[in-house]
């Protein structure tokens, strides 16, 4: 694919902010309080809405599972869920022709107990790609 050409018109197309962020993959293991999930950007073009490129992030943490069950030991062995929520944002660096754009995703993820109706523990996370390093589709 030369440019940014639209697999569906043809033409050399400007590219969508990548609004949306999907999450997949999503994993939190309970013992030791350690999760992880892939954050996907895409990026499409303006005229038809096609997806031309993409970014895959991998992004883990852990979360302090020691200080929910000292506050409250009736939830050590429960089943705990993870909820995730995330934004694309997008910063710049450098001028003129030395200008690189990245996008940002950040967000927080919740661990909670089902039926709860509270957030038992948050953690935020952050990571980022340059534009210009995105896959092709």
């Amino acid at each position: 694919m030369a440019g940014n050409r639209c697999d569906s018109c043809g033409k050399l197309a400007a590219l969508t902010f990548p609004e949306e962020v999907e999450i997949s993959d999503e994993e939190f293991d309970q013992e030791t309080g350690h999760y992880s999930f892939t954050a996907r950007i895409v990026r499409s073009s303006e005229c038809c809405g096609v997806e031309l490129k993409e970014a895959n992030l991998e992004v883990e943490g852990d979360v302090n599972l020691e200080a929910i069950y000292d506050e409250d030991p009736s939830l050590r062995g429960e089943e705990l869920e993870m909820e995730v929520e995330a934004e694309c944002s997008d910063r710049t660096e450098g001028k003129g022709r030395g200008l690189k754009t990245f996008f940002v995703v950040s967000g927080t993820v919740k661990i909670k107990r089902p039926g709860l109706g509270r957030d038992l523990v948050e953690d935020t996370f952050s990571d980022e790609i340059q534009a210009s390093h995105m896959d092709e589709l």
